[in-house]
């Protein structure tokens, strides 16, 4: 199945799984992914690959927690979350006015950016750098002739 990458829509609903492989990214045309009436406790990360989504249905699964991955989704339009055990903030958000927009950008707000995490690492890097002691420098043949 991963290698139809130009498939559009994929209904996998009502199958009784337990988990989607992180396969699923290389689904890279897809724009409808329906997974509702499943026994899914978790999404892999890599659904925040998918892009191209404009609706991804989950109602009536398992799921407790949705990936922060997820925030990457710009194009998504629909979002189903019924009938899972999310969190009360979730679930607050999701019933708001632009709800979809609002629980996605609260997933990206809070997924952590390699661009965050490179400037961190090279911080600490430049710190290292600049934190070891200076050696003596050893006078160059002309500086030692000199003297």
């Amino acid at each position: 199945m991963w290698k139809l990458q130009h498939l559009t829509s994929l209904y996998l609903n009502d199958n009784n799984l337990t988990r989607i492989p992180p396969e699923i990214c290389r689904l890279t045309c897809l724009v409808q992914l329906d997974l509702s009436c499943n026994k899914l406790r978790n999404l892999p990360p890599e659904i925040g690959e998918l892009v191209t989504l404009r609706e991804l249905l989950l109602h009536n699964n398992y799921i407790r927690a949705l990936p922060l991955e997820m925030g990457k989704l710009f194009k998504l339009q629909i979002l189903g979350l019924k009938g899972n055990p999310l969190s009360t903030d979730i679930m607050t958000l999701f019933s708001e006015v632009n709800g979809t927009d609002k629980i996605l950008s609260y997933l990206l707000d809070n997924l952590p950016s390699k661009s965050t995490h490179n400037l961190q690492y090279s911080l600490r890097h430049f710190a290292i750098i600049f934190a070891r002691p200076s050696c003596s420098r050893r006078p160059t043949t002309a500086e030692a002739v000199k003297s």
